[in-house]
């Protein structure tokens, strides 16, 4: 480039000593344009080649099997490097089915690889696929495993041919971790599969046919606080009609997964609700009914009417993998009061009239109701998991008020008193 631009100067005083001074003058004007210009050709030439030599030094293969990489080795040492990555493979396994809370691990030893095979089928500078297969023992055993865990209506439904090929699939990759989820292989009929019932009655046919009308399903979400007035915020249902609700509810999922239970009961116990639900819905006041599903699955509960008073609350949803059984247990005793309103019209005479005798006086008495003590109850649910572990744990407090006794009575002094 210096010897470029040393010309092109010589040139130009020659110009000048012959006389051709504008011509001199115009390439003068030039020349730094002209050095510019030979500067870049130069460059570029400089960078492609630059670019076509390392390109030609860097054609690296870039064969793999699964996540092995290959184009380092010779095709020798092909079996050697995916035997000892195969065995590292299996021993950082992470394949796990899960079905609700529960996981169940899959033992490498489910996979056998052909690497013989593989390297026979490799295509250079390509990914490939590992050649396994699963072992028939293995794989018998880890489904006769599933069929003492799960319940029968899963089990029966399992799509196993596509749970095997799933499977494969991440083997031959050499994936490391992949869980599968049973539920994803089932028929979409065992979501709608019966869990519980509960009944109802006593109910006059206006609340039947509001209820029905407007609550006839209702969805708990998976993973998520359910909340009946946020549910029922924009609707007309009265608070009564919203309690009867609730009351079906809390009675139709204490045996399940449902927990967190929050509400507040009515004082005086409704002719339709029964001991243990027994649910007070008060709009105005923010008085909810509320509970956590933990389950990453949704339930569908279904409101039908059955008879000329009843309701019939059923809920439906994939078949439950714990065994849920809840009861009430008795933690106090609330005594009742009695009550003594004078009648003086009551004597010996009186049917059912109970007469006590002092020094002093006759005390009739004659029994109007018959007091009853309340009582406190918890509900406790015992949970039995797939591998027979129980564990028990309260979800709620039922509060039974006293009914107080109630006499007539009549005090009448003794002559000469």
């Amino acid at each position: 480039m210096r010897l470029s631009g040393a010309l092109i100067l010589i040139i130009i005083e020659m110009i000048e000593v012959i006389g051709l001074t504008s011509i001199a003058i115009k390439i003068k004007k030039n020349a730094y344009l002209i050095l510019s210009v030979m500067l870049l050709g130069l460059s570029l030439g400089f960078a492609i080649g630059t670019v076509a030599v390392m390109g030609l030094s860097n054609d690296t293969d870039a064969t793999r099997v699964g996540s092995v990489f290959l184009g380092q080795y010779d095709s020798d040492q092909y079996a050697t490097v995916l035997n000892r990555e195969v065995t590292k493979w299996k021993n950082s396994i992470d394949y796990e089915l899960v079905y609700q809370d529960y996981q169940y691990a899959i033992d490498s030893d489910l996979f056998v690889f052909d690497v013989a095979s593989t390297i026979a089928q490799i295509n250079l500078d390509q990914d490939n696929d590992a050649i396994v297969s699963l072992s028939t023992d293995e794989w018998e055993s880890l489904a006769a495993n599933l069929e003492s865990i799960l319940p029968e209506a899963v089990f029966t439904q399992l799509d196993l041919d596509e749970l095997s090929f799933d499977i494969l699939d991440g083997a031959k990759n050499l994936e490391i971790r992949s869980h599968f989820e049973i539920e994803s292989y089932l028929d979409a009929e065992v979501e709608g599969t019966i869990l519980a019932t509960a009944m109802i009655d006593g109910l006059s046919t206006i609340d039947i046919q509001a209820i029905t009308a407007i609550a006839s399903q209702i969805t708990i979400e998976g993973t998520s606080r359910f909340s009946l007035l946020e549910i029922f915020a924009e609707s007309s249902l009265t608070n009564n009609q919203l309690s009867v609700i609730a009351s079906g509810i809390l009675s139709v999922t204490k045996d399940t997964n449902f927990d967190g239970y929050v509400f507040s009961q009515n004082y005086e116990m409704p002719s339709w609700a029964k001991p243990g639900s027994n649910v007070m819905i008060l709009k105005v006041n923010n008085y909810d009914f509320s509970f956590f599903n933990d389950l990453d699955q949704e339930f569908i509960l279904e409101l039908a009417a059955i008879g000329n008073d009843g309701l019939l609350f059923t809920l439906k949803g994939l078949p439950f993998i714990n065994d849920y059984a809840t009861t009430a247990h008795n933690v106090a005793t609330i005594p009742h009061s009695t009550i003594y309103n004078d009648d003086p019209t009551i004597d010996e005479l009186t049917p059912g009239v109970i007469v006590t005798e002092t020094d002093t006086e006759y005390v009739y008495h004659l029994l109007v109701e018959t007091g009853v003590d309340g009582r406190i109850d918890a509900y406790v649910r015992i949970t039995t998991d797939s591998e027979g572990e129980t564990y028990s744990q309260t979800l709620y407090y039922d509060e039974i008020y006293p009914v107080t006794e109630i006499y007539r009575e009549n005090i009448v002094l003794k002559a000469g008193d």
